[in-house]
């Protein structure tokens, strides 16, 4: 079985786990004063005739499915099966980009541990998982959506690797009514947490009236998201019956029911702990919450807790982006906690999920990772393919060129017999292009100079275009010789002009170079030496293979 078929059957879960959820929710169903949940009709199957009947039924019938008393028990895997896909084969879920992930265990950073919850899933549906969040990594290199670990934790209960992660691929990116499916940015992150500050005054009346016996309860509150998917999975389980169909918004009400019952069991505790109550318990919202969501079958039935999901009256989605838009983008940025903002400061997720074959001699893989950090995602993302190489096609500038043709762009790794390690250039624009600007530069600001010569353990030192770091800090305009990129001549090869020098040149045999400061990378020579001049050992040059798109 391919690891991309798995699941749906059982396989990607913990028997004895599921085993014993299962037994936790029967004892809290009795305890709880709710009756448990029904099973589906017994002949509900997976059959295709279903599934292309569940598209035509209308939004509405298929919200009265998702809401049903009449839902799957813990246990009935198949019966849950045969509901996730009829809703989502109704809501028009398509195929997710085929791409291969590198091999590994490590999570992508969006992927929070706050949201590392597994709910009964082995150790092959949690590497499931893992492989789904990375090529969702690979599909869109902003992503920010640490629920989606959750809710794909929860699918592959009875979905496969494939069309669990087809279902969460089309959330991403999808509005209705204007409210987004899932919050899958920074952004938009940021704005689900502040939410409920912004509802409970309307939909928790008694639940806000209690918030300032709380110490910091909006720092608390802002983590509901989080405390919501600590809920006992006999709960999240029907939560997703009514997500698949209805969107983020059910999250919202459930978000503020976990707010109305957190706020019934304090009062509990207040009337079982006599006049010093509030001073005796845990003050903290958070704590409050948690314990609440955690402890949910303690105090309702699964039927009682959606009940009050669907209770919360004239919630609609435009309150909903009201409350979402109610703080502005640039504060909401500014003010992100500092976990969130070192989470999204490794912008290159996707790199560490990249499947790597270097074709390369003379850069390691974590050299040339490190180094695609700096290429521009649409092209990095490509297979890299070996155009050139001294070793195999000897010491000559013309036929560098030559075989470079009209390939764009291009990495050029240079190494010399003094020295050890290799330094370079990534070059934004096809070498043909010098047949447009004979003995002229050319090229933009996408170029740029790197060198690993001296570099604590061999780590990449990169060069960037100096007017990136001007347009930063509102500069004036650059100078023309901070802009010269490319020169590419009969005789030489020259990377970088400006300032009195050159920041890599090679000559026309490849036999012998140099390096110097130049004004248009604001950069060191690549490597050490008085006049930085340098007899070449090796040439490659790399190019990215534009049938990986």
């Amino acid at each position: 079985m391919s690891s991309t078929q798995g699941g749906g059957t059982g396989e990607f879960l913990d028997q004895s786990a599921l085993r014993a959820a299962c037994q936790r929710a029967a004892v809290a169903a009795n305890t709880g004063g709710g009756a448990a949940a029904a099973p589906l009709p017994a002949d509900a199957s997976d059959s295709e005739q279903q599934q292309s009947a569940a598209a035509a039924e209308s939004a509405a019938a298929l919200k009265r499915l998702a809401r049903s008393q009449q839902r799957p028990a813990l246990a009935n895997l198949a019966a849950r099966r045969a509901l996730w896909r009829k809703l989502i084969a109704a809501s028009g879920s398509e195929p997710a980009p085929q791409c291969a992930v590198a091999e590994g265990v490590e999570w992508p950073s969006w992927c929070l541990a706050d949201y590392r919850h597994f709910y009964c899933l082995n150790p092959a549906g949690q590497a499931a998982l893992n492989r789904i969040c990375r090529r969702l990594t690979l599909c869109r290199h902003d992503l920010f959506a640490p629920c989606l670990l959750p809710i794909g934790a929860l699918l592959l209960h009875c979905l496969t690797e494939a069309e669990t992660l087809a279902c969460l691929h089309s959330l991403l990116g999808k509005e209705d009514r204007g409210l987004w499916r899932l919050p899958d940015s920074l952004l938009r992150y940021a704005k689900c947490e502040r939410l409920l500050e912004h509802l409970v005054g309307r939909f928790a009346i008694k639940f806000s009236r209690s918030l300032p016996t709380f110490p910091n309860y909006t720092d608390h509150l802002r983590r509901w998201f989080q405390y919501l998917w600590r809920m006992p999975i006999d709960f999240l389980l029907p939560l997703i019956d009514s997500f698949l169909v209805e969107g983020f918004k059910v999250l919202v009400r459930a978000g503020l029911a976990l707010c109305r019952l957190s706020f019934k069991k304090r009062i509990r505790q207040r009337s079982s702990s006599g006049s010093a109550a509030l001073a005796g318990l845990d003050d903290s919202l958070g704590a409050t919450l948690s314990e609440t969501a955690q402890g949910l079958g303690v105090y309702v039935s699964v039927e009682q807790f959606t009940r009050a999901m669907f209770q919360i009256r004239n919630l609609q989605s435009a309150d909903v982006v009201t409350a979402a838009n109610a703080v502005p983008n640039q504060t909401l940025l500014a003010e992100l906690p500092t976990g969130l903002r070192a989470a999204r400061s490794a912008t290159d997720d996707w790199l560490l999920c990249l499947p790597l074959s270097s074709p390369s001699a003379l850069l390691t893989e974590k050299q040339l990772r490190q180094l695609l950090r700096h290429v521009p995602a649409r092209h990095a993302i490509k297979p890299l393919a070996s155009l050139f190489s001294t070793a195999s096609a000897g010491f000559n500038l013309q036929t560098l060129y030559s075989a470079a043709g009209k390939n764009s762009p291009l990495l050029l790794l240079v190494r010399s017999g003094s020295v050890s390690g290799t330094f370079g250039a990534y070059l934004c624009t096809a070498l043909s292009d010098r047949e447009q600007h004979p003995a002229a530069f050319f090229g933009t600001g996408e170029t740029f100079l790197f060198t690993t010569v001296g570099e604590r353990d061999g780590d990449v030192r990169v060069y960037t275009w100096v007017g990136h770091r001007q347009q930063q800090q509102q500069q004036q305009q650059q100078q023309h010789t901070e802009a010269l990129f490319i020169m590419a001549e009969p005789n030489s090869l020259v990377i970088g002009g400006g300032g009195g020098g050159f920041g890599l040149s090679l000559n026309r045999e490849l036999s012998e170079g140099f390096s110097q400061r130049c004004a248009t990378f604001d950069s060191q020579p690549l490597l050490p030496g008085a006049e930085c001049r340098f007899a070449v050992q090796a040439v490659e040059l790399l190019g990215f293979d534009e049938r990986g798109d």
